[in-house]
């Protein structure tokens, strides 16, 4: 996994997928975005992301279907951003994989804190290489943060 997260963004509105790529990129991260899903199918291939900022009223496929695929491969923090700000169209996107379901205008420096701390949990999840020797583990730690809480078990001194 990469030490900083690559994000891709699917959203319609031109103006707003400029500016969430231009404020992302002076944060840092690596970004690419697309008008559609079709279009972000095609480029995926090309230019890996780990997370993904999806708008769920998009031309063609919509915004629920991509959640719910890219969840099913397991390897993509997921984010949506969308005007549909009804429980049930909440439900139905964290119920279909979404990690965050982030309803427009979005605060674009709490955007960024979400994006951190999504980037963080998949850093903490992710099956860590093994090196071919058996390490003993002694205890343990949890990190409780804002939104989320993880257990880091430690090597024995």
């Amino acid at each position: 996994m990469t030490s900083t997260a690559r994000i891709a963004i699917i959203e319609d509105n031109e103006d707003l997928l400029e500016e969430l790529m231009f404020f992302l990129q002076s944060r840092g991260y690596p970004v690419w975005g697309k008008r559609s899903a079709e279009a972000f199918w095609k480029h995926l291939h090309r230019h890996p992301a780990d997370i993904v900022l999806i708008d769920i009223g998009l031309p063609g496929e919509d915004g629920f279907s991509v959640v719910e695929y890219l969840k099913s491969l397991g390897r993509y923090g997921l984010v949506v951003l969308t005007a549909r700000g009804g429980m049930h169209d909440k439900l139905r996107g964290l119920n279909l994989g979404a990690d965050q379901y982030l309803v427009k205008p979005v605060n674009f420096a709490d955007l960024a804190e979400q994006i951190s701390a999504l980037w963080a949990r998949m850093q903490l999840n992710a099956t860590p290489e093994l090196s071919g020797v058996d390490t003993p583990y002694c205890g343990s730690l949890t990190i409780t943060a804002r939104n989320w809480s993880a257990l880091m078990v430690l090597p024995c001194p």
